[in-house]
């Protein structure tokens, strides 16, 4: 009855009303925060735990099983899944959508530290994750080069395309898909190596104690300190060859005697294709409080 007897005694003053209200309800409108996805959580949980070298079934055996029964009196689990592939077991756990996660997620870690001596001693420390949607990227860009090679390309896109799209605000990172990263590759040669009556294991622990930089201590000169290393990295590839990474009596023993040493790329892990020619592609994920809508925008006005 109120808004009907204004309305009729006094017109103007309910006209200004309303139309204050439509420029306030459009104002509000203009300044409403627009997102591609809600900030919501998932009840779900994975374990992912890594023992090398093991086989299918010893992971299945040692690892998996025990966690499972480690997680399984946790309230509120709904569904258990798990994967043992050679070295790796990955356990998906879905919990109720009342459950907090980050309260179960603490206490799977606990349960998994109570069997902790029960799992192989060559286990790895299970890394628990949860689902976060943020997690995912929210756009992917792909760089083709009719003119540079894989390792050139992926080079480029490092060091000037991929660090320029991690400065802008709201993104959290940039990750490469279909690189093809420098490596130098050590490729042995059996025969030499049986020769010389040096096991694989031999080599790998020289390269590990040659190819490194030795701090040696400190200079002090007047009042300023300097630090001494010794610079045991190769700058060149073709420096690797004569590196002694062992000796046969007063014999030194180089890489070159045992190995052949390569410039290469590293093996492929993924791939990017752009209109089936190989690319190097850009992954990029925002980050947890960012606007997804704004973020974006921001991306494309700086590729363009």
């Amino acid at each position: 009855m109120f808004l009907s007897n204004l309305s009729i005694k006094r017109p103007v003053v309910a006209t200004v009303m309303m139309l204050s209200l439509v420029t306030l309800g459009i104002f509000s409108f203009r300044r409403l925060a627009i997102d591609l996805m809600p900030d919501i959580e998932f009840p779900v949980l994975a374990i992912m735990t890594e023992l090398p070298g093991a086989s299918p079934e010893s992971v299945e055996r040692e690892v998996t099983k025990k966690i499972e029964e480690a997680i399984n009196p946790i309230s509120g689990i709904k569904h258990v899944q798990s994967t043992s592939r050679e070295g790796l077991s990955t356990i998906i756990a879905e919990f109720n959508l009342e459950v907090k996660i980050n309260d179960v997620s603490q206490e799977a870690r606990a349960k998994i530290n109570g069997i902790r001596r029960e799992l192989p001693e060559g286990m790895k420390e299970p890394v628990i994750q949860k689902f976060d949607i943020q997690a995912f990227p929210i756009v992917s860009l792909a760089v083709h080069s009719h003119t540079l090679n894989p390792r050139d390309l992926t080079t480029l896109v490092d060091r000037k395309i991929k660090r320029r799209l991690e400065s802008i605000p709201g993104v959290s990172k940039a990750k490469l898909v279909g690189s093809s990263a420098r490596e130098v590759a050590v490729n042995i040669i059996p025969a030499r190596l049986e020769a010389l009556g040096m096991g694989i294991d031999e080599v790998v622990y020289g390269v590990q104690t040659e190819n490194v930089n030795t701090p040696v201590g400190r200079l002090n000169r007047g009042g300023t300190e300097m630090p001494l290393r010794i610079s045991g990295k190769p700058k060149s590839v073709e420096e690797y060859p004569s590196m002694v990474i062992g000796r046969r009596g007063s014999q030194p023993i180089t890489l070159g005697d045992v190995a052949d040493v390569r410039d290469t790329v590293e093996e492929q892990r993924s791939l990017a294709l752009v209109d089936g020619e190989p690319a190097v592609a850009i992954d990029i994920t925002k980050q947890t409080k960012a606007n997804t809508v704004e973020t974006v925008d921001a991306v494309k006005l700086a590729v363009e």
